[in-house]
């Protein structure tokens, strides 16, 4: 049988932990798994005492999760001032025919652009910025 220290233990507790988030994407177990992390450290160095070890695991994961949580979430959240551009009229410099992507200049960058309206967009034309996918700007006609 394997001998682990209880050390071992905790570093394997918070690697799983940390493994289990990357396919949840909750950010709850991400906090938990580091404090475990901690908790291990805390044991190579001499620390002995099962019930605060708990303690500060428990603590940590909390801590963590309500001071850091809903910051690394929002920032999954997209760029505030492009979504403040939705509904912006913007000119098409390259033809997309209509349900196609195609390319357009947008705020110094080029983007992968979709046509969502019933109609081709020809250079000159005027399109209305319905939402923005990731990169992608979905583009509708202007009235």
């Amino acid at each position: 049988m394997i001998d682990l220290s209880p050390a071992i233990i905790w570093a394997i507790i918070g690697i799983v932990l940390i493994i289990f988030e990357i396919f949840t994407t909750t950010f709850f177990l991400l906090f938990f798994g580091i404090s475990a992390l901690l908790v291990a450290g805390l044991k190579s160095f001499g620390f002995d005492n099962v019930a605060l070890e708990i303690f500060l695991f428990a603590l940590l994961g909390i801590s963590g999760t309500f001071v850091f949580r809903g910051k690394i979430l929002s920032s999954f959240k997209g760029n505030k001032e492009l979504r403040n551009d939705i509904g912006q009229s913007i000119t098409i410099t390259n033809p997309i025919p209509k349900g196609k992507k195609g390319q357009i200049e947008y705020r110094g960058s080029t983007w992968t652009a979709i046509n969502n309206s019933d109609s081709d967009f020809e250079p000159e034309d005027n399109a209305i910025i319905e939402r923005i996918e990731g990169v992608k700007i979905i583009l509708t006609k202007s009235s």
